[in-house]
Formats: C-alpha cells, sequence, structure tokens
C-alpha cells in the first residue's frame, strides 16, 4: 500500500511498524494502558515525529528529499523521538556516544530493510 503512497507515508509506515514503536508500545503496556490506548499514542508519535519532519526538513530529511523514499524513510526514523528513546538507553547502559550512534544506525537500517523486504513481492 505504501509503494503507490507518499514517501511521507512510507516513511510513516516504516516508523510505525519499528522495533523502536513497539519499544514504545511495550513501555505504554507497562503502564497499565489498554491496547485501544497504546496503539493510539503510538499512531499520535508516529504522526506528530512525520509532521515535525516534514515542517523542519531536517537536514538528514532535507538531504534525502531528492534520494528515494526508503531514504527518507530512513531519515525520519534516524531522526524521531522513538530512536532518541533508543539513544537514551543506549547512554544509560554505558555506552560511549559513537557506540551509541553505532547502534541507532544499525537498528534504523535492520528496520528500513525489513520494510523493503516486506513489500517486496514475493518470487
Amino acid at each position: 500500500a505504501a509503494r503507490s503512497a507518499s514517501p511521507w507515508s512510507r516513511a510513516r509506515a516504516v516508523l510505525a511498524t519499528s522495533s523502536l514503536a513497539e519499544r514504545e508500545r511495550e513501555r505504554l503496556r507497562r503502564q497499565g494502558l489498554t491496547e485501544a490506548e497504546v496503539e493510539s499514542e503510538v499512531d499520535a508519535v508516529v504522526a506528530e515525529e512525520v509532521t515535525r519532519a516534514k515542517e523542519a526538513e531536517a537536514p538528514a530529511v532535507s538531504a534525502a528529499r531528492s534520494a528515494s523514499p526508503w531514504s527518507r524513510a530512513r531519515a525520519v526514523l534516524a531522526t524521531s523521538s522513538l530512536a532518541e528513546r533508543e539513544r537514551e538507553r543506549l547512554r544509560r547502559q554505558g555506552l560511549t556516544e559513537a557506540e551509541v550512534e553505532s547502534e541507532v544506525d544499525a537498528v534504523v537500517a535492520e528496520e528500513v530493510t525489513r520494510a523493503k523486504e516486506a513489500e517486496a513481492p514475493a518470487v
């Protein structure tokens, strides 16, 4: 579905289905929210992130503007608050800033690859 949609729709889909979004869902469940409340909260975060990226055209997103829709999805995910939460979690584990960025880059690359593979037609 995201294939024929805008690059922003693809970015939204990648972010919503990412492991970072899943970690946020788990955090909200631990707070006692119902499944509907959890999904509503995550949907709001994802929508906010895509809107923020559209409005701010963060340097990484702006650079990706002329690149593939996957580059834009990757940039939105990498600059999201969900990615920032993951950075904070890794810092608390004592990782250096370079290690933190390397880990987040790997997660983002993995998420985009997973989404690409999921979108590819079955052979």
